[in-house]
């Protein structure tokens, strides 16, 4: 008897278990509204990284297919936001992997710079753009997008401490090159 109840209450459980991954799933209605509008923002932050909009398009749209075909891995809407532009910097990321492993990579140079010429503020960009790529996509992250340190440090798989004490570092940088 106890056997039988013990099985019945572990089916009880797996089907509530199954009734909540239900309710937290995300529909499709919702992740078209996300991506209506937080698209911009993910092209930009890819753009940030790759410096090329066809490989920053690229890079969104394969990290928009990875969060809708890892949906269920969300564990609160909330944090949609910082989740996706995780797997977006990690695609846009691994896109520069493998384009240093077929020796495609460009310099700079050839891109244009963020500031148009004449802007008051154009040196400052300038000299984010000449940072290194880890501490440029701090900078983007934080100061241009928003994201808390605490998002950053999940975006970036790095503590929160390396993301404050790179922040700061960088600051002084840019202190300097006034």
């Amino acid at each position: 008897m106890v056997h039988l109840w013990h099985r019945e209450v572990m089916h009880w459980k797996c089907a509530q278990k199954g009734r909540k991954k239900l309710r937290r799933s995300l529909t499709s209605r919702q992740f078209e509204q996300f991506v209506a509008t937080e698209r911009g923002m993910l092209v930009r932050l890819a753009m940030n990284i790759l410096h090329h909009p066809e490989d920053a398009d690229d890079a969104v749209a394969e990290a928009l297919c990875k969060a809708w075909e890892r949906r269920e891995q969300l564990r609160s809407p909330d944090k949609m936001r910082s989740w996706v532009a995780k797997i977006t910097v990690n695609t846009a990321l691994s896109m520069i992997q493998k384009r240093k492993r077929v020796e495609l990579v460009e310099s700079m140079d050839d891109y244009p710079t963020t500031a148009e010429p004449g802007y008051p503020h154009s040196g400052i960009w300038h000299e984010i753009e000449s940072l290194a790529e880890q501490d440029r996509t701090l900078v983007y992250l934080y100061y241009i997008y928003g994201f808390s340190q605490k998002e950053i440090s999940a975006i970036l798989n790095i503590p929160t401490g390396t993301v404050k004490s790179r922040l700061y570092t960088v600051r002084q940088k840019l202190k300097n090159c006034r």
